[in-house]
């Protein structure tokens, strides 16, 4: 459906001549991200300037981090980088599978990687030179460390805090450390630690670094960042689709604050009755349902969660596809027909964050050409199916 709708009808129905849309906000020369935290690390130790003058919002852990690569010529760092983002995007994808299914390589994986390394997020998240995709690695591998090989658990830990360090927001997935969910104790000191270490690590660099650093952070948070079809935070789709004109404008102006604490209620009400689902039911090993959910928290919930972060959700998607648990939420509904719809919307949900923004139909304004409503959609059937 997303298919036809956002690729065949764009390219090849809408007009009479096929067109070219430019369907990245591309930068010349590319790899502009890549630059900016080569550029922030060489000013901060070649310069004695503070990288936080700047909205800048990486802890600076990542500053200490890429001072190394400071040494690589530009050009060279954007390739290595490129090809190690791809690596990393494929074993998001296959990292769990062996634990959930007998197959190697079932076809819904198969159907996920492929769609996966040709969707926009990617693409995007490619043409910046970001790291999300490198980020959620360390995450994942970290999770499969202390899920599936319990003696590198301290290693699992050093990894989950140097995800956390290079983008804040992996911060969510720590409620997937949990061994026993009914040995709260253990857990939340298990919590508190990572927690510790991490807020430590601000200090990295210096007491006036990290104030610098929290300052610069709440100037992103509030930054010009949020009226752009591809940010798919709360704010930006509310800021977003006031661009339009008629009622459904005036409306969300008229009623912007109440909308947004509305959908972020929603969107927390969400992730919280995964959490509880998994502690009543003391579910162990990895929880897909509850992985997926917090992905698909942080995306909605991060002020300024712009459309490369969504090359994180392919791993996620293919774990939940894989899941049997999932699936009998759907067997569980009493009438197949609705069955069949929510399978049908939650798939094609995820469909539509593979296409850009440009393809999508101007419908209300802006509304549907930006990511935030499939990837709400997504975690609100996710809940349902619990």
């Amino acid at each position: 459906i997303a298919y036809l709708m956002l690729f065949v009808y764009s390219a090849f129905l809408s007009v009479q001549v096929m067109p070219f849309p430019v369907y990245i906000p591309f930068m010349d020369p590319i790899g502009e991200d890549l630059r900016a935290v080569i550029n922030f690390s060489y000013n901060l130790f070649f310069e004695n300037q503070s990288p936080y003058d700047k909205i800048h919002p990486y802890p600076p852990l990542t500053n200490l981090l890429a001072y190394p690569l400071i040494f690589i010529e530009l050009s060279t760092l954007y390739k290595i980088i490129t090809l190690i983002t791809i690596s990393c995007f494929v074993i998001n994808i296959l990292i769990f599978s062996s634990k959930l299914v007998d197959e190697k390589t079932p076809a819904i994986l198969i159907l996920v990687l492929t769609t996966g390394l040709l969707s926009f997020g990617l693409q995007f998240e490619l043409e910046r030179g970001q790291f999300n995709v490198i980020a959620i690695f360390l995450c994942f591998v970290a999770l499969w460390l202390f899920h599936y090989k319990t003696k590198y658990r301290l290693l699992a830990y050093v990894l989950i805090t140097l995800s956390i360090q290079l983008k804040v927001w992996p911060l969510i997935f720590i409620v997937l450390f949990v061994h026993e969910w009914k040995d709260w104790k253990t857990n939340l000191k298990r919590f508190a630690l990572i927690g510790a270490v991490n807020f430590g690590l601000l200090f990295v660099l210096g007491r006036d670094i990290f104030a610098e650093y929290i300052g610069a952070l709440t100037r992103h948070a509030a930054g010009p960042y949020y009226e752009a079809k591809y940010n798919h935070s709360i704010k930006s789709f509310l800021l977003d689709s006031q661009k339009t004109q008629g009622r459904i404008a005036v409306f969300i102006e008229n009623n912007f604050d109440f909308l947004f604490w509305a959908l972020l209620g929603i969107t927390l009400l969400c992730i919280f009755y995964l959490i509880f689902h998994a502690y009543r039911h003391n579910q162990r090993a990895l929880n897909p349902q509850l992985l997926l959910g917090c992905t698909l928290g942080a995306l909605i919930i991060t002020p300024t969660s712009h459309d490369y972060a969504l090359s994180t959700l392919a791993g996620p998607a293919a774990l939940i596809l894989l899941s049997e648990k999932f699936w009998l939420g759907f067997g569980r509904l009493r009438l197949k027909i609705p069955a069949i719809l929510m399978l049908l919307t939650f798939s094609s949900a995820y469909a539509f964050t593979l296409f850009s923004y440009s393809y999508k139909p101007s419908v209300f304004g802006n509304i549907f050409k930006n990511n935030f409503i499939p990837l709400m959609v997504m975690l609100v059937i996710l809940t349902i199916l619990q």
